[in-house]
């Protein structure tokens, strides 16, 4: 059984390309349809123009659904799609009113949670306990160490990858590939004699490895979109003899993909380049299926799961 999550990349990402060429093009242009919709109402920052689009095509899909899949299929929930754009702006965009949250609750009790016996009165005694812990810190007057001692017992793990920083160990190396040569010329006008390589970076969050970096079996977030807009695909990442880091990365010539302005289809350019840090606008979703390559953008970066 998939999870909730898993179910809304497929629909946000995988569904339609996976089914190009299996769904027959009516009912995949339809389903087209509902993964538009829903990706423009999960941005973070929703216009006027998305509201209308999106209630566009959300009626669009509802409207030919039973020509499609016959009466059967003209179920609750698709007449709720009717009335999604309307709660964005009622309420603010989906991610911020849907049940991912509680259910994120759900996991904080079940920690609480040590033995089969009473469980009940588990959750209650410990959950009251940490909120009598975090009374007790603002009403007291507490030495500093008893109040970072207090702050550690009910305070979340902070975040430790917000900074842009290089992560594992660095090889020292020289610059002998041709076309990474001409990149450097290009960007900094020398080549230097000495760089320290790194497959990991962290950019104001966003983490980032090459393409060549074989531990990442979940993920691939060796591509990335730049300021101007355009993806790119991340070889290396380099830090020079100032402490400034570039990254070294291919350019993804991408066109829209049918009537989905965030998913693209894309080829990999031959020519490399290096690019500095404060270029770099966040990851992308890349996927490959079969001979074809597609990049996505996600809608928001404050959802998790």
């Amino acid at each position: 059984m998939w999870k909730a999550s898993e179910w809304k990349w497929w629909v946000l990402f995988y569904g339609a390309p996976c089914l190009d060429g299996i769904l027959p093009p009516n009912f995949h242009k339809h389903f087209c349809l509902l993964v538009s919709a829903i990706h423009l109402l999960l941005k973070d920052r929703i216009t006027r123009e998305d509201i209308s689009d999106a209630m566009g095509k959300l009626s669009d899909f509802v409207f030919k659904m039973q020509n499609l899949y016959g009466e059967a299929s003209m179920t609750f929930n698709v007449h709720q799609l009717l009335h999604l754009p309307r709660s964005v702006v009622e309420l603010g965009p989906l991610w911020a009113h849907s049940t991912f949250v509680f259910e994120s609750g759900n996991g904080v009790l079940l920690k609480l949670i040590s033995s089969a016996n009473g469980v009940a009165v588990q959750v209650l005694e410990r959950f009251i306990m940490q909120l009598q812990l975090t009374m007790l810190k603002n009403t007291l007057d507490l030495q500093p160490q008893v109040k970072e001692m207090c702050e550690q017992l009910i305070a979340p793990a902070p975040c430790k990858i917000a900074e842009t920083r290089t992560l594992g160990r660095g090889i020292v190396c020289g610059i002998v590939d041709h076309d990474q040569k001409n990149a450097f010329i290009a960007e900094l006008g020398f080549i230097p004699d000495r760089v320290t390589s790194f497959q990991r970076i962290v950019v104001r969050g966003h983490l980032l490895h090459t393409s060549e970096y074989k531990r990442a079996q979940k993920t691939r977030n060796c591509t990335f979109k730049c300021t101007k807009g355009q993806f790119y695909t991340l070889h290396n990442v380099y830090e020079i003899s100032d402490g400034s880091c570039m990254l070294m990365c291919t350019q993804l010539a991408c066109k829209t993909y049918g009537n989905m302005s965030h998913i693209n289809i894309c080829t990999p350019k031959r020519e490399k380049l290096l690019m500095p840090l404060d270029r770099v606008a966040s990851i992308s979703v890349l996927m490959s299926l079969g001979t074809s390559c597609y990049v996505a953008d996600l809608p928001n970066f404050l959802e998790k799961d």
